[in-house]
């Protein structure tokens, strides 16, 4: 994961802050309105995109962070299938600790001709 780009989390962040900007600059102008009426045009024209900049924003923020982490856990699981294709260090396993019918399945699933 080294390199990554980072320009999607800074797109997100920047579209959040945009966006409460924008909200903020619509309160200010409706907040210099008295009557409802007059302050519906500031809700529609910078409430409304405003909250979209910002819900657009968390989408993008957590799409990516969801991509980082699965290509992290990804990167985990290659190590783990590279370490079991290397046969020196795959461990016996012990089926003594087991119960007979636990072994027994064991068996039929590995396909041990023994279990039949």
């Amino acid at each position: 994961m080294q390199g990554w780009s980072k320009s999607t989390t800074y797109l997100s962040v920047g579209m959040m802050a945009i966006g409460f900007l924008v909200m903020v600059l619509g309160w200010n102008g409706a907040a210099n309105v008295a009557c409802v009426d007059c302050q519906i045009p500031y809700l529609l024209s910078a409430g409304l995109p405003g909250l979209a900049l910002v819900g657009g924003g968390l989408t993008l923020a957590i799409i990516q962070e969801m991509r980082r982490t699965s290509l992290a856990l990804q990167a985990k699981l290659d190590e783990v299938i590279a370490a079991g294709k290397d046969e020196s260090e795959i461990v016996a396993f012990d089926e003594s600790s087991l119960t007979p019918r636990a072994a027994a399945a064991r068996r039929l699933a590995v396909g041990d001709p023994a279990s039949n």
